[in-house]
């Protein structure tokens, strides 16, 4: 059973709860060395309960989160990884025509780049359509935020899609144009 109650002014609200701890305790015939049968919550307690619970909460999608970006950004380099491999011959005769070994790597790093881009941005884009659909089924659910607000957490990533990039990229780059030649 549920009781709510409104105090009047903010400052009473201890002395509200101690009327009402004293009532309950007359009404439920315990004596003073016995524990209350009852509890009493204040506002501010059950806020402090809600912030422990969207606090863990928050923890956890983290964490969903930042194992997703790993997955994406192995993804993404497994994707580089294969397309370096199936190119050899055509960047042995890249490297027999008189390419560095910068330029093939600015090749591949181009194409990674626009990778992450359209894939973030479909991500972006497929999130916050879902976001609009789900705050116009649900009567009084808030409109999400436009995905742009999040662009300083995007700055993090950048380390993480730098170093799979360049890992992706360097793998399939022999040293020798005549190795990648030979090969197949």
């Amino acid at each position: 059973m549920q009781i709510r109650l409104h105090a009047t002014d903010p400052d009473s609200v201890e002395a509200v709860k101690d009327g009402i701890t004293r009532v309950l305790r007359q009404r439920h015939k315990l004596a003073a060395d016995q524990p209350d049968d009852f509890r009493i919550q204040t506002q501010d307690e059950l806020l402090k309960t809600a912030s422990s619970v969207l606090g863990s909460v928050t923890a956890v999608v983290g964490g969903i989160v930042g194992i997703a970006l790993l997955v994406g950004g192995i993804g993404i380099m497994n994707i580089m990884l294969v397309s370096v491999t199936e190119r050899t011959r055509e960047i042995g005769v890249r490297k027999a025509v008189g390419a560095r070994r910068q330029d093939i790597l600015l090749q591949f790093l181009i194409e990674a780049i626009t990778l992450s881009l359209v894939g973030g941005l479909a991500g972006l884009a497929i999130g916050y359509g879902l976001g609009v659909l789900v705050a116009n089924l649900l009567p009084g659910w808030p409109p999400p935020r436009p995905p742009l607000g999040r662009r300083p957490r995007l700055r993090l990533l950048r380390p993480r899609r730098r170093l799979l990039r360049h890992l992706s990229g360097r793998q399939g780059v022999p040293p020798r144009s005549i190795d990648a030649l030979r090969y197949e």
